[in-house]
């Protein structure tokens, strides 16, 4: 499925080059564990939702006020074995969905404030296998961006590529 596909089916939530990036790092990756915080409508869901099923992975996908589309496009694009919503809001979710996995790919797009991707980070930091990869999304906001210089300098990611259009855009970072 490409993006104007995608995009008549969620709507606008990932500009062009912010999906572009974002699927061809997570197709790169091959992932068998993805974990989404933000979900709103399902535009980042199913475009994540579509790499776990071709890699026979699974897509754990985090929101706290999830939308009933969000069901619906799932069901209707045959993702319902290899997605499941969390309904909790981060970073208090309760993380033993993973049953002991590694995450592979998570793509953060949470709440747009310093504390909450710094949070979100931390959270899902801990549970990234030694090699995996994370995505931020909205890095043009400048409360995302100021939390993005901080965790870059922190030095336990470096940064793999970037696309920025408008103030959304996409960062891909990898554990080190």
């Amino acid at each position: 499925m490409n993006y104007e596909e995608i995009i008549a089916i969620t709507g606008t939530a990932l500009f062009k080059p912010d999906y572009e990036l974002l699927n061809k790092y997570a197709r790169k990756k091959e992932p068998r564990i993805i974990v989404e915080i933000g979900a709103s409508k399902g535009c980042s869901s199913l475009t994540l939702g579509l790499v776990a099923k071709d890699f026979g992975g699974h897509l754990y996908s985090i929101e706290r006020a999830p939308k009933r589309f969000w069901y619906e496009t799932m069901e209707k694009n045959d993702l319902t074995k290899c997605t499941t919503l969390i309904q909790a809001a981060s970073p208090n979710v309760d993380m033993s969905f993973l049953k002991g996995h590694t995450i592979d790919f998570c793509f953060i797009d949470g709440t747009h404030t310093h504390e909450a991707v710094w949070a979100d980070y931390e959270l899902v930091r801990k549970y990234m296998a030694p090699d995996g990869w994370i995505a931020f999304h909205d890095i043009g906001y400048l409360p995302i961006k100021s939390a993005i210089a901080e965790i870059l300098k922190d030095g336990r990611v470096r940064e793999l590529g970037r696309a920025i259009c408008r103030q959304k855009g996409v960062l891909i970072t990898e554990v080190i």
